[in-house]
């Protein structure tokens, strides 16, 4: 995280240091902390599937379900425009689980 950390301070907008330090704080369970930095890293690039997968996920750990729903979506329509499987089949999934209210919450 420090190496994100430095990047980032020298360039706010680069998309691998936002990406990663949204991933470390999602693998950490600091899920309100990664919010931020997943948000930038898709504005820097708006088709960068897993960083709608890691934000979704975020938003759903934090209870921001209608967020999450959205963030699918949205991260669905890239995924496939893009032809980028993996995410898109993790998405659509976890999309399904949390409009049947078998999610929780959990990542």
């Amino acid at each position: 995280m420090d190496m994100f950390r430095q990047v980032i301070e020298i360039d706010e907008n680069d998309l691998l240091a936002n990406y990663g330090m949204g991933s470390c704080h999602v693998a950490l369970g600091e899920f309100q902390k990664a919010i931020p930095y997943l948000t930038k890293a898709i504005e820097i690039k708006p088709t960068h599937t897993v960083a709608f997968n890691s934000l979704a996920q975020a938003y759903e750990a934090t209870g921001e379900t209608e967020l999450a729903l959205k963030t699918y979506e949205k991260g669905i329509e890239v995924a496939a425009k893009r032809g980028d499987m993996t995410p898109l089949a993790d998405m659509q999934r976890r999309l399904s689980q949390l409009k049947a209210g078998t999610r929780t919450g959990v990542v």
